[in-house]
């Protein structure tokens, strides 16, 4: 009969497979160390945390989740292996356990904002705004901060909610107007309805504000070009270039975005120019 392998000689020897490519092989050491884990009552996360990383990296929910579910087993009171789980299930769009899970981890430990946003998150999925809004509350009760608005807003417009995730966005602007990242986010989002006029205004003014203009400017041209906006693009990226005429991918994208226009005399002379 071969002998036990010691725990730190298997944690070892995932760690050598992965170093040398052999991932099947060191995913087969982390799962033996994650099964000895739980089997001992010596539950460290080390295996847990590796095969949580090598799941989402490859999309496989279901091994994901499996993994999740045993941990939460173990040991029921970890928040963070409990915020694991609900994070896995709002992945593989299994949204009544991401509900479940998620009230549960929210009665478990009502302090953390960010419990309440992923309790807002199972709502906005399962389609109760209602529900989200009163989850996005608890959080912002225990802080009151523009990022909090703002991360309820990302939330929003990942499932598609584009003017209430527009309105806590504006939410955001409002609580901290100094933040030149707000107005470029609402920006980027006013850009795909078309509403070019004032995401335009909205990215200058960061501009305005902030020590890395041009970079706001290259940004904006990107997001107008990416829409078809190719006028206003080169505008945007005629103004980065009177701040910063050293960087060349402001160049290259205006000559790209002349390509576009079919202007290639124009862009040509850009390219020479620079040559």
């Amino acid at each position: 009969m071969e002998p036990k392998i010691a725990m730190d000689e298997l944690l070892q020897r995932a760690w050598d497979y992965y170093g040398s490519g052999k991932m099947e092989e060191s995913i087969a050491c982390f799962e033996a160390l994650f099964a000895r884990e739980l089997a001992e009552s010596v539950f460290t996360g080390f295996a847990f945390d590796e095969l949580v990383r090598i799941y989402q990296e490859r999309k496989n929910w279901a091994e994901l989740i499996r993994v999740c579910e045993q941990a939460v087993a173990k040991v029921p009171d970890d928040h963070h292996l409990l915020k694991t789980l609900t994070e896995a299930y709002l992945k593989a769009e299994s949204i009544e356990k991401a509900l479940t899970s998620s009230v549960q981890l929210v009665t478990n430990d009502g302090e953390n904002p960010s419990h309440h946003l992923l309790y807002a998150q199972a709502h906005v999925a399962n389609g109760n705004l209602t529900a989200a809004h009163e989850a996005f509350h608890g959080a912002f009760a225990l802080e009151p901060q523009a990022g909090t608005a703002f991360l309820f807003s990302q939330l929003l417009a990942k499932y598609g909610y584009r003017e209430p995730a527009e309105a806590k966005l504006r939410q955001a602007i409002t609580l901290d107007p100094s933040n030149t990242h707000y107005p470029c986010a609402l920006g980027d989002m006013l850009i795909e309805q078309g509403k070019t006029e004032e995401a335009i205004g909205l990215y200058y003014h960061a501009a305005e504000n902030s020590p890395n203009a041009d970079g706001y400017l290259y940004r904006l041209a990107l997001s107008l070009k990416k829409r078809g906006f190719l006028r206003e693009a080169v505008t945007s990226l005629e103004k980065a270039r009177v701040i910063n005429n050293t960087e060349k991918r402001y160049l290259l994208l205006l000559a790209e975005i002349y390509c576009d226009l079919q202007e290639f005399k124009v862009a040509h002379s850009l390219l020479d120019a620079e040559h």
